[in-house]
């Protein structure tokens, strides 16, 4: 449920996960045709193909238990994704809602919503996003230092 306090924690979580360090772009060329490591993070991904007339992006993601894919938006592209691994659990955390998802349900994130992924075990998600990008992978992201 989406609570007042639920709220406030979400806000806090995506204060902290960013570290006050400004959104950067973020373009990666293409999305990897064999499993490699996204940057700057041990998680891996790996492009799945679909018909171009589909307009879609999407890939395999791979995070281990533990790890944040920190706080980042896409500017035109809504993202669609569901844990495809049976004892996959992650928490998705956004401005206004933190929630916990597991396998096998799904998350949709529209477009210019700032969105983080903590793992809580090792999981793997199938990520859709709509419209497909031009080049690669778009983001502006909340990097490290």
């Amino acid at each position: 449920m989406r609570t007042l306090l639920n709220m406030l924690r979400a806000k806090a979580t995506m204060i902290v996960l960013s570290k006050g360090v400004k959104i950067k772009d973020l373009k990666i060329e293409s999305i990897p045709e064999t499993w490699t490591a996204f940057p700057h993070s041990k998680d891996k991904w790996v492009k799945v193909d679909i018909p171009k007339e589909e307009k879609m992006s999407s890939c395999f993601y791979f995070g281990k238990k533990g790890s944040v894919f920190l706080p980042h938006i896409h500017k035109k592209n809504d993202e669609h994704f569901m844990i495809v691994n049976k004892n996959g659990k992650i928490e998705i955390i956004t401005n206004n809602y933190i929630e916990q998802k597991s396998f096998p349900e799904s998350c949709y994130v529209p477009k210019n919503v700032a969105h983080a992924i903590k793992f809580l075990e090792d999981t793997k998600i199938f990520i859709m996003w709509h419209p497909n990008f031009i080049n690669g992978w778009e983001g502006e992201f909340q990097m490290k230092k």
